[in-house]
């Protein structure tokens, strides 16, 4: 007489496998239930044959992935096993609703009993990520799309939109709200709350250009006889 059996859900949340930790979601999640008789007897220490059929869009949908698999049953009943890690997982539709039926047979029966279809929630649909867009991803450096695709920079770029800098109440005014460094870690330029500070080389070394300029945009392309750009106004250690 071929016994019916029930399965209660323990774990539904499918804990995601990790064999490892890679940048990858792993293609397989974790799955466990306690199998009973129909009379509420648990099934233990006992090899059963588990089917895991997943259908996309409604319970009774399109079967996109089918595994069976043999596993042990502890004394409680309880079974834990990985549905996925085969051919054919990869290619589930995860943003399609993906229903998971479980099918169960016992050892001397000649065919699988369903024990329902339930909706697989939340935790599985990290894979679609795997068909995420990867962009560059190089230390130090600030990613945007230039409108055909993403690309790395250490350049910092705002279009269409502004900047604005804003200190927290209680921000000491003695440290700057904004600065600037040269190569060497040195403070060209500082934002205060009382102004604008501007730092200069004090030394005139020969081959030193340490000041603070003014020029018009049209003068960027002009220059003096000497080679040196034309400035409005132009600060130097040594004069103005």
């Amino acid at each position: 007489m071929k016994t019916k059996l029930l399965c209660f859900i323990l774990l539904l949340a499918v804990i995601p496998v990790l064999g490892q930790v890679t940048p990858q979601a792993p293609q397989k999640f974790s799955y466990q239930a306690v199998l009973r008789n129909a009379d509420g007897t648990v099934i233990g220490n006992q090899s059963v044959e588990v089917q895991v059929k997943l259908h996309a869009q409604a319970a009774d949908g399109a079967v996109v992935y089918t595994q069976t698999q043999t596993v042990e049953t502890n004394q409680f009943g309880l079974v834990a096993f990985a549905v996925g890690g085969s051919s054919g997982f990869e290619t589930i539709p995860w943003t399609d609703p993906i229903f998971m039926e479980i099918l169960v047979k016992r050892s001397g029966e000649s065919s699988f009993s369903s024990m329902g279809t339930t909706q697989i929630i939340s935790v599985p649909y990290a894979l679609v990520a795997n068909n995420g867009i990867q962009g560059p991803y190089i230390q130090g450096q600030t990613v945007f799309s230039n409108g055909g695709g993403w690309v790395g920079t250490n350049r910092v770029m705002v279009a269409d939109s502004s900047v604005v800098v804003t200190t927290p109440l209680g921000h000491d005014s003695s440290k700057p709200i904004f600065a600037v460094t040269n190569a060497n870690g040195e403070m060209v330029m500082a934002v205060y709350e009382s102004g604008v500070r501007f730092y200069v080389e004090e030394e005139t070394t020969k081959g030193v250009k340490g000041g603070f300029a003014v020029g018009g945009l049209t003068n960027q392309v002009k220059e003096t006889k000497s080679g040196e750009p034309i400035y409005y106004m132009n600060i130097q250690p040594t004069q103005v």
